[in-house]
């Protein structure tokens, strides 16, 4: 991972916190930019595509289920995502 943030353009601003180091201490806020911004580019070179594809359904669903309002086909969206995540 520290290689990964290494190679992270300046662009994406500070690197993320080291997970495996400090999971006990992250905050909500830390969680949410580590799974949606992060984890897919930093799992791409570790996981399978059968599995990076899975858990990019887990990573939309999530931005999903975190907007202020979430209309009933969003909803039908987040479950058929979370389903066939687990599957």
């Amino acid at each position: 991972m520290e290689l990964n943030c290494k190679m992270m353009p300046m662009e994406f601003g500070r690197p993320p916190t080291n997970i495996k180091k400090y999971y006990t201490t992250l905050k909500a806020e830390d969680w949410y930019n580590w799974t949606v911004l992060y984890s897919l580019p930093l799992f791409q070179e570790h996981l399978s595509k059968r599995h990076i594809n899975g858990w990019a359904k887990f990573v939309k669903a999530t931005q999903l289920c975190l907007e202020p309002v979430i209309s009933k086909e969003e909803l039908d969206e987040i479950k058929t995502l979370f389903i066939s995540f687990i599957n």
